[in-house]
């Protein structure tokens, strides 16, 4: 895989994630407005998506060596983190539901 391609890749990945938050966020408030705890998750995860979209601005080749791991790293524990948190989403309106 190309460096652009890699990084194309990590900036998609990123765009799903943030679309995927805004629609769970969508979700959320069409029980009434976001709770503050879940509101503290979506303000985290967004600027935990935003710092890793600071280091890939310049894409050029020796900067992508410096931060690709570090980047991918941080992808990893975002997604992780939103999985979680989509997680426990669920389950507790499957709880308010039941």
């Amino acid at each position: 895989m190309s460096h652009n391609e890699r990084h194309s890749d990590l900036h998609q990945r990123l765009d799903d994630l943030e679309k995927r938050l805004a629609e769970k966020e969508a979700e959320i408030g069409r029980t009434g407005p976001v709770p503050s705890h879940h509101r503290e998750h979506i303000d985290e995860i967004a600027a935990r998506a935003s710092a890793i979209r600071q280091k890939l601005q310049d894409p050029d080749e020796s900067t992508w060596e410096a931060v690709k791991h570090e980047a991918e790293v941080d992808w990893q524990a975002l997604a992780h983190a939103f999985q979680l948190w989509v997680d426990h989403v669920d389950e507790d309106y499957r709880h308010r539901e039941s």
